[in-house]
């Protein structure tokens, strides 16, 4: 049995969860400039927050008034409660994304999708310290797959490529069961090894960088491969040399270097590109 949002999270977050219900006045149909009330579940405690500017009105309708009585989706740790407003807007795409792959993958991995864009909205919200006690909890409650399903979730593997690769199994017009076993069994696979990407997790360096590209690039089907290096220090350590050393692998090119943020963290993304007709071994 596939356990509820607010069970997974009781058990990354052990102890008593004081949760708030978040309470929008629905008479307002634009921009929310106006303060929301804040109720304490436990002692009726009211407070007034404001929400931000970029917040609107009908991106959080009906999640608030009606989703809080079912789920946790209008309740939130009080001390939690300004960036759980911030992640309303995004709660109807996260819910759609887990429809489409309930039942359809192994019930462990479910759960761990979940957790993961929780950890996920946290660091949007740019509350990195929750997002990083949320992440270890995560990985010691997943050991084995929650660190690659998170990466799969960050990266946009879930809502793009994998989407694409169930939606194409579901359009061949197999049974549901055939459709589960068949999506489980590929998941599954990328879980255990996933040959299109690298993330670069703290403790490698580029020596070890080096023999995750060497593993996927000497695939004869691996034509590109993309790279993700998180965080300052990370990037400082580990780019410049391995830019330099694709620069010298005859065969092989950094088609692109993409420079973004996560919360405030910098990240980067580099594709390498294997030209088949030049290319001998990395």
């Amino acid at each position: 049995m596939v356990m509820g949002f607010k069970d997974i999270l009781k058990k990354l977050i052990p102890g008593d969860i004081n949760l708030v219900k978040i309470v929008v006045d629905n008479s307002k149909n634009t921009v929310i400039k106006n303060p929301i009330i804040i109720v304490d579940s436990k002692i009726g405690e009211t407070r007034e927050y404001t929400l931000p500017n970029t917040v609107k009105y009908e991106d959080v309708k009906g999640n608030v008034d009606k989703l809080y009585k079912k789920d946790i989706s209008g309740f939130v740790r009080k001390d939690l409660a300004l960036p759980e407003v911030g992640m309303m807007a995004a709660r109807q795409k996260r819910k759609k994304i887990f429809k489409f792959y309930k039942e359809k993958i192994p019930p462990e991995h479910y759960q761990a999708m979940i957790c993961a864009y929780t950890i996920m909205e946290f660091e949007d919200a740019g509350d990195g310290k929750s997002a990083n006690e949320l992440f270890d909890k995560f990985v010691r409650r997943f050991p084995n797959c929650g660190r690659h399903i998170y990466n799969f979730c960050r990266s946009g593997l879930i809502e793009g490529k994998f989407w694409t690769e169930l939606g194409m199994i579901i359009f061949q017009g197999a049974s549901p069961d055939v459709v589960r076993d068949k999506f489980a069994s590929i998941f599954t696979s990328y879980v255990e090894f996933y040959p299109h990407a690298i993330w670069v997790a703290p403790p490698m360096n580029l020596e070890a960088v080096g023999r995750e590209i060497r593993v996927r690039i000497n695939r004869k089907e691996i034509i590109r491969l993309d790279i993700y290096i998180r965080g300052k220090e990370k990037i400082r350590l580990i780019e410049d040399d391995l830019v330099y050393l694709i620069d010298h692998k005859k065969g092989l090119s950094i088609e692109e270097i993409s420079r973004y943020f996560i919360g405030n963290t910098p990240c980067v993304r580099i594709t390498l590109l294997k030209d088949t007709k030049t290319f001998r071994t990395f």
